[in-house]
């Protein structure tokens, strides 16, 4: 997907160009959700929900945490940097207190869907973005509102040969899905998949406290070279409580009838 290079149509009036603004950020917050399971609540806001501003996120250059990287910095990242984000207040972490203070590490790589150099693109559109600003947005200081980020989500998938249909089958939280299925599928542990999801439990939460930089990176590098087609949803530890109310309603008896 990260390597199409021509505009996304979504619809006869509307029009993205790939390499404008609002392009660009649908790319990087895509990224983002794919490195890092985002949930769409964190990657833009909705109705008061926290989501990512541009103080979430900072930089590891040389080995030293950079907040506002310099031009030149931004333009000279290597694959021994890292862009580091500070996960936002979410449904099974109201308040941040579990999460807050844990970075997901995202390394620079060379790939056209690389997350840090995407981040690192955006901030170089807007270098005196305030720190409250929201990080993904549509159009300078107007953030994707979550119908908007679905429906061109689907119109970048049909862009890339995919039917109608099946675009419609895809959505921001997909990218959380693919992230568990391909930690799963390069071996990685339930309580890994669910550490690097933020699910809460405490095999997750002490694995959670181990991830530096270069084991979260390690982890994600495995997962860029996952095969996800032969992985089965019923393998994939417990990531999200609807998926938990979804189990608990399969092994609840049927009602008796009166």
């Amino acid at each position: 997907m990260f390597n199409l290079n021509s505009d996304i149509r979504v619809s006869s009036q509307k029009e993205v160009a790939w390499e404008g603004f609002e392009g660009l950020n649908l790319r990087a917050c895509l990224t983002v959700a794919k490195s890092t399971g985002c949930r769409k609540a964190e990657l833009v806001s909705a109705q008061g929900t926290c989501a990512l501003q541009r103080s979430s996120i900072s930089f590891i250059i040389a080995g030293s945490v950079v907040h506002r990287p310099s031009t030149a910095q931004l333009h000279a990242l290597t694959c021994d940097d890292y862009l580091a984000i500070i996960p936002p207040p979410s449904k099974a972490d109201q308040f941040g207190i579990t999460w807050g203070s844990l970075p997901m590490y995202i390394p620079v790589r060379p790939n056209a869907g690389n997350a840090a150099k995407l981040v690192a693109a955006v901030l170089l559109w807007q270098p005196d973005m305030r720190d409250t600003a929201p990080l993904f947005c549509s159009e300078l200081n107007i953030p994707f509102t979550h119908c908007r980020m679905d429906r061109m989500l689907r119109a970048w998938i049909q862009a890339t040969g995919l039917d109608s249909n099946s675009a419609k089958l895809f959505s921001c939280h997909s990218a959380r899905v693919y992230l568990a299925c391909a930690l799963l599928a390069q071996g990685r542990s339930p309580s890994t998949i669910q550490a690097m999801l933020r699910w809460q439990s405490a095999d997750s939460l002490r694995v959670y406290a181990c991830l530096n930089a270069s084991a979260y990176a390690a982890h994600l590098d495995a997962a860029a070279e996952a095969d996800i087609s032969s992985v089965r949803a019923a393998h994939l530890p417990l990531l999200d409580s609807y998926n938990m109310a979804l189990q608990l309603q399969s092994h609840m008896a049927a009602p008796a009838e009166v």
